[in-house]
């Protein structure tokens, strides 16, 4: 549930508007809109941003995932699930008003760069196939979905002086390094979060329901039968 786990795990969930274009001879026609694969409200994940996603995670294997029908399904699978969780979440946040400014994008990058000195970035970024762009949304997407879950969720968590000393000595006992105050507790805050985040996101799903495209999911997947129709 951190930022980006060390990952680039690059998707947006995006909104997207129909164009409406004048011909020569002054009719009008809308562009045909793409089908979605699963949405929430007005947030929705197209055909090709699932297939750009569903890419992305097969380059992550040293060998061709299609050769093996059920682990590639399997993840088809987990991306469902993924980003059915992305978008219930924007959702919320679109609901609640919660926005990321450009003035705290680039604070978080400029931090999140930290970790990358000289041109090593730019080389993990070419190396996973990325363009920039592409993983600013991404990045931006997840700074959003942080802020929903520290205003809805981690800022009303209630620490107690006996949730402090039982971690204090759990702590203790782990680690014989001298602990700062200010960090156990932030530690502490972040384990209830995490212990609640599953009921939380589970009524959340209730709440913002997420409507999957199964005729065009089902095309994805490989090695299924197809049912006949009576």
């Amino acid at each position: 549930m951190g930022l980006l786990n060390n990952k680039i795990i690059v998707y947006m969930t995006a909104f997207f508007c129909l164009c409406v274009v004048i011909s020569c001879n002054n009719t009008k026609q809308v562009e045909k809109v793409e089908p979605y694969i699963l949405k929430s409200g007005d947030i929705i994940v197209t055909i090709s941003q699932f297939t750009e996603e569903l890419e992305l995670k097969k380059s992550g294997y040293n060998y061709n995932i299609k050769d093996n029908p059920s682990e590639y399904n399997d993840i088809i699978v987990q991306l469902v699930q993924d980003l059915s969780e992305d978008i219930v979440l924007l959702h919320m946040a679109r609901e609640k008003n919660i926005v990321v400014s450009e003035q705290e994008f680039k604070k978080a990058e400029q931090n999140f760069l930290k970790d990358y000195p000289d041109d090593t970035f730019n080389k993990l970024l070419l190396k996973n196939a990325v363009d920039y762009s592409f993983w600013k949304k991404e990045f931006k997407k997840r700074l959003i979905i942080d802020k929903l879950i520290q205003k809805e969720l981690r800022e009303k968590i209630v620490i107690n002086t006996e949730d402090v000393v039982q971690f204090y000595d759990r702590c203790k006992k782990e680690s014989k390094q001298e602990i700062n105050e200010n960090d156990l507790i932030a530690q502490l805050r972040e384990e209830k979060t995490e212990r609640k985040y599953s009921d939380w996101i589970d009524k959340a799903m209730i709440k913002y329901p997420v409507v999957i495209n199964e005729k065009e999911l089902k095309k994805i997947f490989i090695g299924l039968k197809k049912t006949r129709q009576n």
